[in-house]
């Protein structure tokens, strides 16, 4: 047992009672401490960690980015623009008449011969249906014409004290959104694959916090889609891991 504690960094045996650590030290001086019933785990060799305290992570977002009906255009396994819009294309090509697409991961940094696609360019792709392309690092997100029109947004649209719509010379939107109008536009984007989604999404990527050692969770701001998800998690005990949620 790590215990990150300089006056004891290494333990044998740990006593835990109500959910507290209360005890630490050798096997042996812990054996005079516990009942004989006990209930005793072995760790077989594996080694125990104070859990990880994670402070910005947006628990519900990591959720809501991951898995279907999302592709993910990450530049870890799809490493450049060309290859980007190659699965676009298969995706568009697959795609029911007005279903919504969503693809997320565009880097700027890591996708060779990447360029921020145009208007243009984005209704070439998909049509016949609304289409999103959020960035790696959430902070822009691309759409067509027929995603804004989904999502009301047109020329009278107005800009968010932290994020704005870009515009042309002329006034009109260009599809792309910048900070809190890309969070927002993102969100929008996601609701319309069902508000359940967001539940499991936020269970989801609780668990994986909890399989990677974190213990602690941080979301700052959350978004209003957020709330309803947080709010069953908590009424339903379905919190694996300590949450830390600030408005």
């Amino acid at each position: 047992i790590l215990t990150m504690e300089p006056k004891l960094p290494v333990a044998e045996a740990m006593i835990v009672r109500d959910g507290r650590i209360a005890a630490l030290g050798t096997e042996s001086e812990l054996d005079t401490l516990v009942d004989p019933d006990a209930k005793r785990v072995n760790l077989h060799g594996q080694t125990l960690l104070p859990g990880f305290v994670e402070a910005h992570a947006h628990p519900f977002g990591y959720g809501r980015i991951w898995g279907d009906p999302l592709v993910n255009i990450r530049a870890s396994h799809i490493p450049t623009y060309e290859a980007v819009i190659a699965t676009i294309k298969r995706r568009v090509a697959k795609a029911a008449p007005g279903e919504v697409l969503a693809f997320i991961g565009l880097d700027a940094l890591r996708h060779e011969g990447m360029h921020e696609p145009t208007l243009t360019e984005l209704d070439a792709l998909a049509p016949d249906n609304p289409l999103a392309i959020y960035t790696f690092n959430f902070h822009a997100l691309f759409v067509n014409s027929r995603m804004m029109a989904l999502l009301g947004l047109d020329s009278s649209t107005k800009d968010f004290p932290a994020g704005r719509y870009e515009r042309d010379s002329s006034g009109n939107l260009t599809g792309k959104m910048v900070e809190f109008a890309a969070f927002k536009g993102f969100a929008a984007v996601c609701d319309q694959f069902g508000s359940e989604r967001g539940f499991r999404e936020l269970s989801g990527g609780l668990w994986k916090f909890a399989k990677s050692g974190i213990t602690t969770a941080t979301d700052i701001g959350p978004h209003e889609g957020a709330i309803p998800a947080y709010k069953k998690a908590f009424e339903l005990g379905a919190l694996p891991i300590r949450l830390r949620v600030y408005g």
